[in-house]
């Protein structure tokens, strides 16, 4: 029997295997829920396979890989002949495509599944974008970013350029020393942050020792190795993310590397100043007036300064304000 989802047949529980390439790493959040439905009600939507040239077993060509996971528990549990034998679509693997292509043809049918129900990690989807990416360069060696947007686009997962870049720095410079946090479920919005304080921090690094550091100091270590110990300490389940204790991290190891003030380096790294850096356009100005200078400065003083960079005429505006205002102790 065939439909639009391919052709309908029975297959064995032990003839089918998970997909290899599956984005999924981590267990479904929802395997519980799926099991239990699975256990009273059967399978709601039938799992999509497909078999390689030369293979003997199917494998699930679109999704579903959670779902035949459950039903090997299932039948381990109970033996029952209704996890065993399983109703399956059936699409015929096209021989004119290459064993690359068609994996690249699952990759992406797995990425579009998995992405409708949201239940992959920002992690994991930065992953399984850049395996497809990878595959398709391969199998074209002259194609630009744009060209990797459009086949994504085509496939039927939509990514922007700049999506594109955000997942390929996430793997770089956050998975290696961050993995617990990633995939335990780090949003897309936190891990941009963390790239925008590195980013921000890495500009003022580079910044300050080529101009500022005298010659005899420039030993100093890599910005990315004070970047990945300031993370390092972090490696835990996202409920204890807190970008704020990585800024304080990041700032004083850049300040005491560098032997510059806290204060001046957290102009770069606060939240707020990344905030009017992404807005403005422009780099926060890392220098601060002294704080105990500004506690000497007499009130007069300042007074008479602004009053001068106004262009009013002091001697008047001080009789005024004498004659109107209590200035005892100031004037």
């Amino acid at each position: 029997m065939n439909n639009d989802q391919g052709t309908l047949m029975p297959v064995a529980l032990d003839q089918l295997r998970a997909f290899d390439l599956n984005p999924r790493i981590t267990r479904n959040p929802n395997y519980d829920e799926i099991k239990e439905s699975i256990r009273h009600r059967g399978l709601g939507q039938l799992p999509q396979i497909t078999r390689r040239p030369g293979e003997d077993f199917y494998i699930i060509a679109s999704g579903g890989n959670t779902r035949l996971a459950i039903l090997n528990e299932l039948w381990l549990e109970t033996h029952d002949k209704n996890y065993w034998n399983i109703i399956c679509h059936y699409r015929a693997w096209q021989t004119e495509r290459s064993i690359e292509e068609g994996n690249l043809d699952c990759l992406l049918g797995h990425l579009v599944e998995n992405d409708k129900r949201g239940s992959l990690t920002f992690i994991e989807r930065a992953l399984g974008v850049q395996h497809a990416v990878e595959m398709y360069q391969r199998l074209n060696s002259d194609c630009f970013q744009r060209d990797l947007v459009k086949m994504l686009s085509q496939a039927g997962y939509s990514v922007s350029q700049t999506q594109l870049s955000i997942m390929s720095s996430a793997i770089q410079y956050l998975l290696p020393y961050i993995p617990e946090l990633l995939y335990s479920g780090l949003s897309r919005k936190s891990t941009e942050r963390l790239l925008t304080l590195r980013s921000n921090t890495e500009r003022f690094w580079d910044k300050y020792c080529q101009e500022l550091l005298p010659a005899p100091e420039h030993h100093v270590p890599l910005f990315d190795d004070i970047f990945a110990l300031a993370l390092t300490s972090f490696n835990e389940p996202t409920t204890d993310f807190s970008l704020e204790h990585i800024q304080d991290e990041l700032t004083g190891l850049v300040s005491k590397t560098l032997n510059i003030d806290y204060n001046t380096v957290a102009l770069v790294t606060d939240a707020r100043a990344q905030k009017c850096n992404t807005i403005l356009g422009s780099e926060p100005v890392p220098e601060l007036p002294n704080i105990s200078e500004q506690r000497c400065v007499e009130l007069k003083h300042t007074c008479l300064q602004m009053l001068r960079f106004m262009h009013i005429d002091c001697s008047y505006t001080v009789a005024f304000l004498v004659a109107h205002l209590p200035l005892n102790g100031i004037l």
